[in-house]
């Protein structure tokens, strides 16, 4: 809902954007922004000029449950997929995960 009342007032949304090194930067992103044109704009940001290896993923922590008796701390998995460069950001975002730039 939030995405289209922003396209209705010709207003911008942002998103967090994690890096691997543990920085984040604030996205700008529309309704229609794809994920190539959020790495487009992210390198810009960053003064990266060189981006065609810069790509988005996906990442979720899911808790693993530890089978055993003796076990006594669960552990946290973490996985990650690699996004399309036509793949809506609005998509990614109706899940509510975090991205990470690689």
């Amino acid at each position: 809902m939030e995405e289209i009342e922003a396209l209705r007032a010709d207003r911008m949304l942002s998103t967090i954007v994690f890096f691997l090194d543990d920085t984040f930067e604030e996205l700008p992103y529309d309704a229609m922004t794809t994920v190539g044109e959020a790495v487009e704009s992210l390198a810009g940001i960053i003064r990266l000029q060189q981006f065609q290896t810069f790509s988005l993923f996906e990442s979720r922590k899911q808790l693993v449950l530890k089978s055993s008796a003796a076990a006594k701390e669960d552990a946290a998995a973490e996985e990650s997929t690699a996004l399309q460069d036509t793949t809506l950001i609005s998509d990614i975002l109706q899940v509510r995960t975090l991205l990470t730039v690689s």
